[in-house]
């Protein structure tokens, strides 16, 4: 059942919905974008960003990534104070996310790893299904005819 109370076009969610423009599709939000400045400065020193859960610095220190510390008030935690919980020591923060960095160089021999690692495992699938299909079983046969 429709209401009829309202007058048509006082809504407020509809004058707002009447001020957004349809420019673009619609696509999911990205709260994992890395600040242009801030990017721009990581690749002229050759460094690669990743966001990482705050429960996982010490795993990622680990691995070799460094927590990035900007020098730019800005950058860190934007429309927040201490009070609202924001950063003191420089991190960049966003929802739970610190920033952190690695030299591009060792990026690309991390993902060489995976990668790496990632098609042995592909490759033990497949011969582990060829081998059952040989035996007869799993779920396929191989047709030689």
């Amino acid at each position: 059942m429709e209401n009829t109370n309202k007058a048509v076009g006082t809504d407020p969610v509809e004058k707002q919905v009447a001020k957004v423009p349809v420019t673009e599709p619609w696509k999911p939000a990205s709260m994992l974008t890395v600040p242009k400045e801030i990017l721009a400065e990581l690749r002229s020193k050759g460094l690669a960003p990743r966001w990482v859960r705050k429960d996982n610095v010490d795993k990622s220190l680990a691995e070799g990534w460094i927590v990035y510390k900007s020098k730019s008030p800005k950058d860190i935690a934007p429309n927040k104070t201490a009070i609202d919980g924001a950063p003191t020591d420089g991190t960049v923060q966003v929802r739970g996310l610190i920033l952190m960095v690695m030299p591009i160089e060792r990026v690309k021999e991390r993902d060489a790893f995976f990668k790496r690692l990632t098609q042995e495992k592909e490759k033990a699938v497949v011969d582990s299904l060829w081998n059952a299909a040989e035996k007869g079983g799993g779920a396929f046969t191989i047709n030689t005819k």
